[in-house]
């Protein structure tokens, strides 16, 4: 049988974030980007900002014309 979650049930869900694939960090939004060593992963704003810098990251070939 199916169990439908409760009020709190759905609070605690949305506090829930995603995890950064480098620092870890519990984010509710998350970037999608391509990592010239990890691949395709999603990460925070702040390690976007330092893997760009680095030039670590790389076209993700599709998507919309605002991204090329």
């Amino acid at each position: 049988m199916l169990e439908i979650p409760n009020s709190q049930q759905l609070a605690e869900g949305l506090k829930m974030g995603f995890k950064c694939a480098i620092c870890s960090k519990e984010e509710n939004s998350l970037l999608k980007v391509n990592h010239v060593k990890l691949g395709v992963i999603k990460i925070c704003e702040d390690c976007w900002s330092e893997e760009y810098n680095k030039g670590n990251l790389l076209s993700l070939k599709g998507g919309c014309d605002c991204c090329r």
